[in-house]
């Protein structure tokens, strides 16, 4: 399942991660497969990006890793944003995550 989410990750394609997967002994694996482990994915990052956020924040910290990230045929560093909150208690928390051009950018 870790090669899988690793291999959607980067983009590889579902077919492709079929023959990655081969590699590990794994020979019953269709595309249909990969692709529902990838749905499930984006689902459960959805949930978290939109989950309601009750405590009180006083600090946000935005923080920014650079990838390259495929756009069609081309690859381009694309900023990952992450947005973090210290909560009263003094825990941090993940607030959000957003892909973006460059770090100057917040919309």
């Amino acid at each position: 399942m870790n090669a899988i989410i690793e291999s959607y990750l980067q983009g590889v394609s579902t077919t492709t991660v079929e023959t990655v997967i081969s590699y590990l002994g794994i020979n019953q694996i269709s595309p249909s497969y990969v692709s529902k482990v990838s749905q499930d994915l984006d689902e459960q990052v959805r949930s978290f990006l939109d989950r309601p956020i009750y405590s009180h924040i006083p600090y946000l910290f935005v923080d920014a890793s650079y990838f390259k990230v495929r756009d069609g045929i081309r690859y381009f560093n694309k900023a990952l944003l992450i947005i973090a909150g210290v909560r009263t208690d003094r825990f941090r928390e993940i607030l959000g995550a957003r892909v973006a051009d460059a770090e100057h950018e917040l919309t």
